[in-house]
């Protein structure tokens, strides 16, 4: 069974993992509180590794969540994203099959066994997925694969699969509170995977607005400004990840290489892009 096996849930409580010595100072009780070796702190860890794109840590953490409380939803939906992000369908859709016994007909995992289909190629059965999925109910969640599935399903530039998409995804955005940068990220994500940076750019956007402290939605809008020949726009908003994280390595070189690029190698970039569009 290899890695299934760890996604599995058992009897066995994670033991909590020492502090780091030389730290120099006492941790009070309340932060010790908030640290707490429970579900929700290890739910709330795994969805900081996530969108950090550390999907190898936030499995270990959904996995830890699910062990101390096995009917954790969001847990269950977290171990399969980052299953997919990680290219593990197989073992993606294990757990989605382990997770609809505990919540039979759920919308949001209905909906990732769309995605799961559509990112292996098999887009008819990825829309019937999502058609029943929505069937059940309209969630944001539902919305968004819908969206997502669409737009992996589209491999000839279709524009009415493209409106198809844009639909879904504005019935999301629409759906959106406000602070629900987590989910903007995933509208965002969507719209990136295909290539769509210009749509990718305005809601990765409306994410920093909405957690403006967030070091990698910085990084997706600068990644969406280069793509779209924005090199100056794209250093700058590096920079102003890099003052939310300073001397991350990855950032800085990222900087260096875009600030290499002469004034011709940008103009030509941009007449590139505008042909594809």
């Amino acid at each position: 069974m290899g890695r299934f096996s760890r996604l599995e849930i058992g009897d066995a409580q994670p033991q909590p993992e020492p502090p780091e010595e030389g730290r120099g100072e006492e941790i009070s009780p309340a932060a010790r509180e908030e640290e707490e070796y429970n579900a929700a702190g290890y739910l709330r860890r795994g969805h900081e590794h996530f969108f950090r794109r550390e999907f190898h840590e936030a499995l270990r953490r959904f996995s830890q969540a699910l062990r101390l409380d096995s009917r954790l939803h969001e847990a269950w939906v977290g171990q399969i994203d980052a299953l997919i992000e990680q290219g593990q369908l197989r073992e993606a859709e294990h757990t989605v099959t382990n997770a609809l016994t505990q919540f039979p007909d759920d919308p949001t995992l209905l909906s990732l066994r769309g995605v799961l289909l559509a990112r292996q190629g098999m887009a008819q059965r990825a829309i019937k997925a999502s058609d029943y999925a929505l069937s059940v109910n309209h969630t944001l969640r539902a919305w968004i694969c819908r969206g997502e599935i669409l737009l992996a399903s589209d491999r000839h530039g279709s524009s009415s699969a493209e409106a198809n998409a844009n639909f879904c995804l504005t019935k999301a955005l629409e759906q959106i509170p406000d602070g629900d940068w987590e989910n903007l990220a995933r509208v965002g994500l969507a719209y990136l995977r295909s290539r769509r940076h210009a749509k990718a750019l305005d809601v990765f956007r409306r994410a920093c607005l909405a957690a403006p402290d967030q070091a990698q939605l910085w990084r997706h809008v600068a990644e969406c400004q280069e793509a779209l020949g924005y090199d100056d726009q794209a250093i700058s908003t590096l920079q102003r990840a890099l003052e939310i994280e300073p001397g991350d390595n990855a950032t800085e070189d990222w900087m260096r290489r875009l600030s290499k690029r002469g004034p011709i190698s940008r103009l030509l970039r941009k007449l590139r892009r505008s042909t594809r569009k």
